[in-house]
């Protein structure tokens, strides 16, 4: 299957490391992928968009139902860190 997105395309690009592995190994490094991300956020490893393009590469359907959990944590931290760009800085910084 030829590569259909930019992600797909830099997955392609590295090698594409994940190819023989199984789809049940697959299903564990993304899990794994997202739960790094939660864990780490918002820095994000190149795995989880790799994982995800071997699957569609595959043909097989992103298990995201494994990590639905993740991505609530994940929209809640995004949330968070918006609402800490959003808020006007409540002291000043006074030099003498």
């Amino acid at each position: 299957m030829a590569a259909t997105n930019d992600r797909q395309r830099a997955y392609l690009a590295r090698g594409r490391r994940f190819k023989s592995k199984s789809a049940e190994a697959l299903a564990l490094l993304f899990v794994a992928g997202f739960s790094a991300w939660v864990a780490t956020f918002p820095r994000r490893d190149d795995s989880v968009d790799d994982v995800q393009s071997e699957f569609e590469l595959r043909g097989e359907a992103v298990p995201f139902e494994l990590v639905a959990t993740q991505v609530e944590e994940i929209a809640a931290l995004t949330s968070e860190l918006m609402g800490f760009a959003d808020k006007p800085a409540e002291s000043a910084f006074m030099l003498a």
